[in-house]
């Protein structure tokens, strides 16, 4: 530091010293060492300048030759390890590390075409001493000076070769070609790709006119294209190409008037692109989008084809293009006409997972069944059915149904209660519990429904039965009188229908509940009346029975008390008259009216005991059946069977003779008409009842007019025993047989109430 000091000193007087002209003084050793002194100086500043003379020269990206420019500057000093420079341009710091700023700097702009666009900055590391001007000499300042002078050129010969390798780059890249022409039409530039287009080499292209690209036949369109040039600065067109070999292809030609100063034209310059590709591709895509006319226009319904991105139609068909849809705008845009994508549309799920995908939507006053398909990755295909009739169908469809299940329900309910009615000895009281029970699952909504039936006074609810404001009513009329009525009510409110909430039909359904309810009363009553009378006519038909028996028993005893004692003594009396004869002549014929008499006795004898056997009133119906059918058998020629138990049957009095009787009479039957060789009776019994059959092998008969009253073959008549019978809670069965009959009697053991 202190040679520092001294050299300092040395500089500060340096202004002092002048050298003598020759013949004066020489000059002191201060004097030679403070010039040997700045020539070292200068030496190291020339040394630096050329160093970096030879560092711009090296063919380096402009930011390396400033950072290697900013290593050189502190040679340029006595001491550079206290010396430390950087370069700032363009906002960007260039410096050799290591670098720290210090307070002590000399700076000098960096100026390019007038614009300071960095500086050069050089900093001592320690104070320096004072000098009179400053930190630095004057001339450290003109040598940063110079050096940023340098820079400056540096940096703008370094901008310009690479704005000229940049458009020359940029030319030479660029996919179209590129030409540039003097006013004559001569070819000044071309890159490589305008040159290998039309099958040249660069340097065979410059200098040619530009009618080397076109045949004559073109040159008129070249011409036209240059007139409009020339009035608008501008051209851009499709011209057709001639290449070296003589083949033509079609080119698009963009190309611009170029003016100088004055704005009088300077050159031309153009690109030109191949197009050959393109408008195959143009052909390929008409007669794609011709397919696919054909192919969307067999479809019957809306469809487009669409980019997954964009959704832009691609083509579509007339039904799409009625409905509004537009080839190369949006789907939703001109379609439905919104701003933004549907909410509903499925487009993308189907290019995120690549399955088709389908919806039913309603848009623009329709029901449309969508369907989107993927048909490649970048096409899909939208397709809509306007379902709008088939779904009105549908619901027309699903009310019918649902009307249908309604009436099947009303049905129900009325088929319920014919089937409740026809129960046997179901009383009316039952009745109108089970009709009040039919009526909720009947109505349109079961849940909430409740009944009640009024009738005669007596009330017969369901369960949870409560009044509200939403019911109806319907009087039950029964030969002109009301008895009572039938009501329906909701627990809950529903929506109005035809009378409040309740359907029209349910109106209706009510009031024929109400009648069948009222003609079901009018039926019990007249069945009250008719068990009744049936009562009254069994009765009757008892007092019949009884009054019958004891005419059978009046008669009977008359015949044996009367005509048998008679008999007897007219018997007694021819007897001795015949002995009393003593001529034979008459011994004959009063020999036969004594058998006569005889047999007459014999049947008053037998038809006393058939009008009124002693047996049947002592030993029951079965002994006195078994005794008719063993009298049968004696008398007749045919073989009469009795089967079953001699017992005395559980019969009333009153019972036991019209079914004795009525067996009587099958057997007169079957003597009379069947002409049978063996004739069975059988008797059984049950729990509660007896059946008495009378079977036969004759010849059989028809059971239809067996039955009539109008038989009067039979007799008695089956169809008055059937009634006789009947009267007692009895019935007759005739039921044909392969050969013969077959006849049964059954009757209660217990006597019933007929009802």
């Amino acid at each position: 530091m202190r040679e520092r000091e001294n050299t300092q000193s040395q500089r500060s007087n340096s202004s002092d010293v002048r050298p003598e002209k020759a013949g004066g003084r020489s000059p002191s050793i201060e004097e030679i060492q403070h010039l040997r002194w700045q020539l070292q100086q200068r030496s190291r500043e020339l040394s630096c300048i050329y160093s970096l003379s030879e560092a711009v020269r090296r063919d380096k990206p402009l930011a390396e030759i400033f950072t290697d420019a900013a290593a050189l500057v502190p040679a340029a000093w006595e001491y550079p390890e206290l010396i430390r420079a950087r370069i700032v341009f363009d906002g960007r710091q260039h410096a050799a590390p290591p670098f720290q700023p210090t307070d002590w700097k000399l700076s000098s702009d960096i100026v390019l075409a007038g614009d300071a666009r960095g500086q050069l900055e050089v900093y001592y590391l320690q104070q320096p001493p004072d000098a009179d001007d400053g930190a630095f000499s004057g001339e450290e300042r003109s040598f940063v000076d110079a050096v940023a002078g340098v820079l400056a050129q540096t940096a703008e010969k370094k901008l310009t070769e690479e704005a000229l390798w940049l458009r020359s780059s940029i030319i030479e890249h660029i996919i179209e070609g590129v030409c540039a022409l003097d006013m004559q039409g001569n070819i000044i530039l071309a890159n490589k790709q305008m040159a290998a287009m039309h099958g040249y080499e660069v340097e065979e292209l410059i200098g040619k006119n530009i009618s080397v690209f076109h045949t004559p036949e073109q040159m008129s369109g070249v011409e036209s294209g240059g007139r409009q040039l020339m009035e608008t600065g501008r051209f851009t067109g499709e011209i057709e190409h001639v290449r070296r070999d003589g083949s033509v292809f079609p080119a698009m030609m963009r190309v611009s008037l170029l003016r100088d100063d004055s704005g009088e034209p300077m050159d031309v310059i153009g690109t030109c692109m191949d197009i050959t590709d393109r408008k195959q591709a143009e052909q390929d895509a008409r007669e794609q989008a011709r397919l696919n006319r054909v192919l969307l226009d067999s479809l019957p319904c809306v469809a487009l084809l669409l980019r997954p991105s964009t959704r832009e139609i691609i083509a579509c068909n007339e039904a799409a293009t009625k409905a509004g849809c537009v080839v190369g705008e949006t789907c939703y845009g001109s379609w439905p006409k919104y701003e933004a994508p549907c909410p509903w549309c499925l487009a993308p799920e189907v290019w995120e997972t690549g399955e088709p995908r389908e919806l039913e939507i309603e848009a623009l006053d329709a029901v449309w069944d969508a369907h989107w398909l993927p048909l490649a990755d970048d096409l899909y295909l939208h397709y809509a059915f306007d379902i709008t009739e088939r779904k009105r169908a549908e619901q027309e469809l699903r009310k019918r149904t649902y009307d249908l299940g309604e009436r099947v329900k009303e049905l129900k309910c009325l088929y319920g209660i014919s089937a409740l009615t026809e129960q046997p000895d179901i009383s009316l009281a039952e009745i109108a519990q089970g009709v009040a029970d039919m009526i909720p699952p009947s109505w349109q909504y079961p849940e909430i429904t409740c009944a009640r039936v009024v009738l005669n006074d007596q009330e017969y609810k369901t369960d949870g039965f409560a009044e509200s404001p939403w019911g109806q009513t319907c009087e039950i009329v029964a030969h002109g009188e009301t008895l009572g009525s039938v009501a329906v009510y909701y627990l809950e409110e529903r929506p109005e229908c035809y009378e409040g909430p309740f359907l029209e039909e349910e109106g209706d359904l009510i009031t024929a509940i109400a009648e069948r309810l009222g003609r079901i009363t009018e039926r019990k009553q007249a069945d009250e009346e008719l068990r009744a009378e049936r009562r009254h006519l069994r009765a009757l038909a008892g007092e019949l029975s009884v009054a019958e028996d004891m005419e059978r028993q009046r008669i009977s005893l008359a015949l044996h008390d009367n005509v048998s004692q008679e008999l007897a003594a007219a018997k007694i009396r021819i007897g001795l008259l015949a002995k009393s004869m003593p001529s034979t002549e008459h011994a004959e014929p009063l020999d036969e009216v004594f058998q006569m008499i005889d047999r007459a006795l014999q049947d008053v004898t037998s038809l006393t005991f058939q009008l009124c056997p002693p047996v049947l009133y002592r030993h029951g119906l079965a002994a006195a059946l078994k005794w008719l059918v063993e009298e049968f058998d004696s008398r007749h020629d045919e073989s009469f069977e009795f089967v079953g138990q001699d017992i005395s049957l559980p019969l009333t009095d009153e019972v036991r003779g019209p079914v004795f009787q009525a067996v009587r009479e099958l057997l007169t039957n079957v003597v009379k008409h069947a002409g049978a060789d063996r004739v069975t009776v059988t008797v059984r019994t049950g729990e509660d009842e007896m059946t008495i059959t009378v079977a036969d092998d004759g010849v059989g008969f028809d059971t239809v007019p067996a039955v009539r009253p109008d038989d009067e073959t039979s007799g008695f008549g089956l169809f008055s025993i059937r009634h006789r019978i009947g009267y007692f809670g009895g019935r007759l069965d005739i039921q044909p047989a392969a050969k013969g009959s077959r006849i049964t009697v059954t009757m209660p053991l217990v006597s019933k109430d007929q009802s």
